[in-house]
């Protein structure tokens, strides 16, 4: 839980249960073998208190607790003894016994726990290599494997779309190249925003790509209105506004095709996109 910017925990501190919680068994025990006696006869119950320990402490607390339980058993039996020493001396031996057993048991505990842990630590290490390895590091979109890893998931797209940034090179150069980056993520998330239900991916370099899902009587033209209202809106950089300009190949996709042919084709409509004097939108190129 947050409160003003700082995190409380509700998580009980474990010196409670490893600690504290002993020390209590320990004086109840020995107090009701005062009160009720005969006396010593409850000193072998103190064998417990180690274990109690080990369910919740760590290796160290378990052996100082194991320390004072025996300690405590044998000052008790020298204040309060009944005449049956003998008794005594096996009841200490056992409690020294289980208090080594305690220890023993609370070391095995954090050796699994450590173990668990580095178990989940290499999961989560493993879960980011592969995050990192499929998305972009800079807009946070699929990267080129990632995207190649979801189209052999085996559902095709309707359309490849690939988008290139006509002006990145003008912007480095007149603003500087923190000033692209912001650029590049910028135009990353209209196109994710505005394509709302395709996959989105980086290509590389000024080139994103998009696929098309959604079926529509009018998929091209909606295509072509949707980069066109993305290009509308300068992109607000640090450093300066900059025209938010795009030509974008559209290509449909053919499931015979390996995707290299179809980047190809999209390629070929980028292209010619590109020389078209209306602003170098959307071009499709029909197979």
């Amino acid at each position: 839980m947050e409160n003003g910017g700082n995190i409380v925990s509700t998580k009980k501190p474990a010196w409670i249960f490893s600690i504290l919680l002993p020390l209590i068994a320990i004086a109840l025990i020995l107090t009701a073998d005062a009160l009720e006696g005969p006396k010593t006869a409850y000193v072998g119950v103190l064998a417990v208190v180690p274990m109690l320990a080990a369910v919740f402490g760590g290796t160290i607390s378990t052996a100082v607790i194991s320390g004072i339980t025996l300690a405590s058993a044998a000052f008790f039996g020298m204040l309060a003894s009944d005449g049956n020493v003998p008794a005594q001396n096996v009841r200490l031996v056992i409690i020294a016994l289980v208090g080594v057993l305690a220890i023993w048991a609370a070391r095995q505990r954090e050796i699994q726990e450590k173990e668990r842990a580095e178990i989940r630590i290499e999961e989560v290490r493993a879960d980011l290599l592969e995050h990192h390895s499929t998305t972009d590091a800079l807009t946070g979109l699929l990267n080129r494997r990632g995207l190649e890893e979801h189209l052999s998931q085996g559902r095709s797209p309707l359309f490849f779309v690939l988008v290139d940034c006509d002006g990145l090179r003008t912007i480095n150069q007149s603003f500087g190249h923190s000033a692209g980056d912001e650029f590049l993520n910028t135009v990353g998330r209209r196109l994710a925003s505005s394509f709302p239900e395709a996959v989105v991916a980086r290509w590389g370099g000024d080139e994103f790509v998009v696929l098309i899902y959604q079926e529509s009587e009018d998929v091209e033209n909606h295509i072509e209105r949707t980069l066109q209202e993305i290009t509308q809106r300068d992109v607000h950089t640090q450093s300066g506004m900059a025209p938010c300009e795009l030509s974008a190949g559209i290509t449909p996709w053919v499931a015979r095709r390996t995707i290299q042919e179809i980047l190809m084709s999209a390629d070929q409509a980028l292209s010619e996109a590109k020389k078209r004097p209306d602003g170098k939108l959307a071009r499709l190129l029909s197979m």
